[in-house]
């Protein structure tokens, strides 16, 4: 079968959300901001057809660079299923190979037989974990640090171009796998309701922002940055103390976060949040690309 198959990339003109609702033998969506639509222009996408008969798909994954040698593994569908169980595997590291991405990260929502051979076939080891932590409302409404009591906590005005940019760029301060792309930044913006920042008193120039979706009886933090040199001071305790107090106090909180990222767990942890028994194993490979 292998040898009437062939691996083409999807143009944005070419790239049919659609395909994305054929029923799938085994599926894998990147657990992000990003929806069907977006991938043609944040990823790069390729289609496995049969030269026999080239309109059917038969699989079709996409790769998002996240920097010039690191990417992501974003989405992967198999629709046939007599389709050999690793050759998925096979043109994935084809395709990286040939974009040149040297690194790629998978972070599988769900455990099944074809995530099991991507792993085997890409020889993916794991490097993390995407942990949850929960704050039950019967725990007590935490105090403000008492040192960062003169920050201004606002609320972000979406059509303040300026102020997005200067967020973004601290975005852009965290490590290469936890960036957003603009894009995605933005899908994050959006798609939050309770979307607020922290000025410095004395220049009035933004260094943190937090972003949370709220629902009738819980709310998610799904961003938080603070500038690096404000790191360690307090500014993300007092933001996610604060919208405990004054607007959610009797809600559950929930949020995710990189197991290693111990700085990020020890403040949720004094303000209340404890470790769910969920979690996503992030999984990280080495390419042998081919030099551009």
């Amino acid at each position: 079968m292998t040898d009437r198959l062939c691996l083409v990339p999807i143009t944005p003109e070419d790239y049919n959300p659609a395909n994305f609702l054929y029923p799938a033998a085994w599926t894998h969506f990147h657990p992000g901001w990003l929806r069907p639509d977006d991938y043609a222009s944040e990823c790069s996408c390729f289609r496995v057809l049969n030269r026999e008969e080239p309109e059917r798909e038969i699989f079709l994954f996409g790769l998002k660079r996240i920097s010039a040698h690191d990417g992501w593994l974003e989405f992967a569908a198999v629709y046939d299923p007599a389709l050999d169980s690793a050759l998925p595997a096979r043109l994935i590291r084809d395709a990286l190979g040939d974009l040149g991405i040297g690194r790629c990260y998978f972070l599988p929502t769900e455990k099944n037989p074809f995530v099991a051979e991507l792993i085997a076939g890409l020889n993916f080891r794991p490097v993390d974990r995407i942990v949850s932590l929960a704050r039950p409302t019967s725990n007590r409404i935490p105090s403000f640090p008492q040192h960062s009591e003169s920050l201004s906590i606002s609320a972000i005005d979406l059509s303040d171009h300026a102020l997005i940019d200067s967020l973004y760029q601290i975005d852009r301060t965290f490590p290469t796998i936890w960036r957003l792309s603009r894009f995605e930044f933005e899908l994050a913006l959006n798609g939050a309701n309770r979307r607020w920042f922290v000025r410095r008193p004395e220049t009035g120039e933004p260094i943190a922002y937090l972003l949370a979706a709220e629902e009738d009886t819980s709310i998610h933090l799904s961003r938080i940055a603070v500038r690096p040199d404000f790191r360690d001071s307090g500014v993300g305790s007092r933001m996610v103390a604060a919208l405990i107090r004054t607007r959610c106090p009797d809600k559950r909180f929930t949020v995710n976060t990189y197991r290693k990222n111990s700085a990020a767990i020890r403040m949720y942890e004094k303000l209340g949040f404890r470790f769910e028994p969920e979690f996503w194993t992030l999984y990280q490979a080495g390419i042998l690309y081919k030099p551009q």
